[in-house]
């Protein structure tokens, strides 16, 4: 009989370790992965994700989607031999390719090794505007997270519904859902402008803890980061002005 009962107990431990695991799991995806406030942003992440990799959109808002971007990555790498618009004249350039490159230059080396791989005698047209449109979308990614971020140092207190509420009507937003998708310079510059005002606020954070803290060590690790952050301000500066000239017009408001 006690062999009997101390089997079934065993039996009932294994039920209910395999139960409470099966409650644990839907748990932590829902918390950490799903979260009901922020359905629509998600929506507007999923519509991203299908536009520009899996049904990407085959016409162009502006010819230098194209003229300027990534056609001046494949000319190079894949030596096309197309006609450049006068910036990219190797002649007597008016721009320099190295913020391109700094974009396309993985995506379309990567689409010159499968091709050369699997003996491609042409790339499918597909394959050449979604893999410069990942970049984007990484990138549109990133400035989810930095917006996010501005958001939460802005607004300490608010609830989890209204961090939904802003990051939903932010997610499905005409620009972030078009613009972000499409490899244009002011998506770029979209995403410099934003990396530019988080930093600005961490170092404005910084220094104010400088100001009122007495410790020390304290103070020599926020000196430290303060270096860090006032250099990435630095180089955000240096890649928007050469991405766009109209950049310093945006970003000399949060640096003032």
């Amino acid at each position: 009989m006690k062999s009997t009962t101390v089997a079934q107990q065993s039996g009932d431990t294994n039920v209910t370790q395999k139960v409470k695991r099966t409650i644990c799991v839907p748990s932590f995806l829902t918390k950490y992965t799903y979260q009901s406030e922020f359905i629509w942003y998600f929506i507007g992440v999923i519509i991203r994700i299908i536009w520009s990799l899996i049904y990407p959109q085959q016409g162009y808002i502006h010819p230098d989607e194209f003229f300027q971007g990534p056609e001046v990555v494949f000319d190079d790498i894949f030596q096309t031999n197309l006609t450049r618009t006068h910036e990219f004249n190797p002649i007597a350039p008016l721009r320099s390719v190295a913020i391109l490159y700094l974009l396309y230059g993985l995506p379309v080396s990567i689409l010159s090794w499968l091709s050369s791989l699997l003996h491609w005698s042409s790339i499918p047209f597909h394959l050449k505007l979604i893999f410069p449109r990942a970049t984007i979308l990484s990138l549109s990614l990133c400035s989810d997270i930095l917006f996010y971020r501005l958001i939460k140092n802005f607004y300490p207190n608010f609830k989890s519904k209204q961090y939904g509420i802003i990051m939903n009507y932010y997610g499905i937003a005409h620009i972030l859902v078009v613009f972000f998708t499409r490899t244009l310079s002011n998506s770029f510059e979209a995403f410099l402008f934003l990396a530019l005002i988080y930093l600005i606020t961490v170092n404005v954070s910084s220094l104010l803890t400088i100001i009122m803290n007495t410790s020390e060590h304290k103070t020599i690790v926020l000196n430290r980061h303060l270096i860090l952050t006032s250099s990435l301000i630095g180089c955000i500066c240096s890649l928007g002005i050469f991405n766009r000239p109209t950049f310093p017009a945006f970003a000399i408001v949060p640096l003032i």
